[in-house]
C-alpha cells in the first residue's frame, strides 16, 4: 500500500468509525486489510491529513477529519520564490543546484519536497543553497523545467 492509498484508507476510517486512538487505526488496518505499519506513520498521516481529535462528550475524544481540509499551492509558492528569491540555477551532471536569497533555500525545498515529485531522490538546503539530485543530467534539465518552466532566465 503506497502513502496516497494509505492516507486515503485512513481517512475513510476515521469517517465511517468513531476513532479514539491511533491504535484503533492500526488494528482496523491490520485486521481488515492485513497490512502492518508503525505508529509513527499513522501519526505523521493523521498529521498530513489535518486529522484532529474533538469532544465527543465531557471525557471522550474523537479523530474527525475537517470539513474544509486547508490545502497549500506549494507550485505557487514556487513561483513566487522564483520570481523574488531564487538567484542562479545551474545544472551539473545529474544535479540542480538553486541558489536563493539567504534564508529562503530551506523553505523553497520543504516546497518543492511537498510536491513528491518522483523526479527527485534527495534534497539538501543550507541557508541559501539548495540542491536537488536526479537520475541523470536529462532528468535534472525535466526537472528545472517542471518546477521553473520553460521561460527561466537564470
Amino acid at each position: 500500500m503506497n502513502k496516497e492509498e494509505r492516507r486515503i484508507l485512513i481517512k475513510m476510517i476515521v469517517q465511517e468509525n468513531h476513532i479514539t486512538s491511533k491504535r484503533d487505526i492500526l488494528s482496523i488496518i491490520r485486521d481488515k486489510f492485513n497490512e502492518y505499519m508503525s505508529l509513527s506513520t499513522i501519526t505523521n498521516d493523521l498529521k498530513a491529513l489535518h486529522i484532529t481529535k474533538v469532544p465527543l462528550d465531557s471525557s471522550t475524544y474523537v479523530f474527525q477529519v475537517p470539513e474544509n481540509t486547508p490545502t497549500t499551492d506549494h507550485s505557487a509558492i514556487i513561483h513566487t520564490l522564483y520570481q523574488y528569491d531564487i538567484q542562479k540555477i545551474v545544472i551539473s551532471n545529474h544535479c540542480l543546484m538553486i541558489h536563493t536569497s539567504p534564508g529562503f533555500a530551506q523553505k523553497l525545498n520543504y516546497h518543492i519536497d511537498a510536491l513528491e515529485l518522483p523526479e527527485i531522490l534527495g534534497s539538501v538546503s543550507g541557508n541559501d543553497f539548495t540542491l536537488l539530485m536526479t537520475s541523470s543530467n536529462q532528468c535534472a534539465q525535466q526537472l528545472r523545467l517542471k518546477l521553473f518552466g520553460p521561460h527561466h532566465n537564470l
